[in-house]
C-alpha cells in the first residue's frame, strides 16, 4: 500500500508527520515527541542533555555525530553508575574526555544559570534510551536526574550567549564580531568591515 501509493498507503508514504497535519490536531496529538522532525523530535533532546540545546539551534540537520558523542559518554558512565566496572567511564573519565575534547572538566556540567523546539521547554522528559532515570553527571561525583524536567529557556539564553562570546560571535546576530575576523584573518571579508 505504502510503496505503491495507493488508498491511505498513499498518504501514509508522506511520513507520520504529514499523516498526523492531515488527519487534524487529534491525530496529530496521539504521536510522541519522538515522532517529530529533525532537530524536533525527543531523541538526544535538550531537555535531558542541556548541551545539545546549542547543537540543535545551530544546525539545519540533525547533527547525529555530536548528539552520539554526548550520549555514549553519558550512556557508559550510566552503565558504569549502575554496574560497576562494566565499562571504562568513570566519574574521572568522563570529566577527563570532557576536558579533552570540549576544553574543560566541567564542560558537561549542567548550568544553572538559535531556539530549539518548544517541547524542550514545556514538556518534560521521563525517560531515555538506555538511561530510564535519565542520569546525567552534576559536579564533582554527583549524580543528577533529569527525569520529570524540562530545559529552562533563560538557562539556554545563557548558555548560546556563553557559546556565542566564547567564540568571539555577536549576541544579537550570532555572526563572528569583525574583532574575531579580523583575528581570523580572511582578508577579503575584513575589507567590507
Amino acid at each position: 500500500m505504502i510503496a505503491h501509493r495507493q488508498g491511505f498507503g498513499d498518504l501514509l508514504a508522506e511520513g507520520l508527520l504529514r499523516v498526523g497535519e492531515t488527519l487534524g490536531l487529534e491525530a496529530k496529538e496521539l504521536f510522541a515527541n519522538e515522532v517529530a522532525g529533525v532537530g524536533d523530535g525527543a531523541t538526544y533532546s535538550a531537555r535531558e542533555y542541556l548541551m545539545n540545546g546549542l547543537l540543535y539551534g545551530f544546525e539545519p540537520r540533525q547533527p547525529i555525530a555530536m548528539l552520539h558523542e554526548v550520549s555514549r559518554l553519558i550512556g557508559m558512565w550510566v552503565m558504569n553508575l549502575q554496574y560497576a566496572g562494566s565499562t571504562p567511564v568513570s566519574g574521572d573519565v568522563y570529566r577527563g574526555a570532557a576536558a579533552k575534547f570540549w576544553g574543560h572538566d566541567r564542560a558537561w556540567d549542567p548550568k544553572k544559570d538559535d531556539t530549539i523546539a518548544e517541547f524542550n521547554f514545556t514538556d518534560p522528559v521521563q525517560t531515555v534510551f538506555m538511561n530510564t532515570d535519565v542520569l546525567v553527571p552534576g559536579e564533582g561525583d554527583i549524580v543528577l536526574s533529569r527525569k520529570g524536567r524540562t530545559q529552562d529557556l533563560e538557562v539556554f539564553k545563557k548558555m548560546r550567549d556563553e557559546f556565542y562570546q566564547l567564540r568571539g560571535w555577536n549576541l544579537e546576530t550570532g555572526y563572528p564580531t569583525a574583532e574575531k575576523l579580523c583575528e581570523l584573518g580572511p582578508s577579503d571579508l575584513n575589507s567590507d568591515l
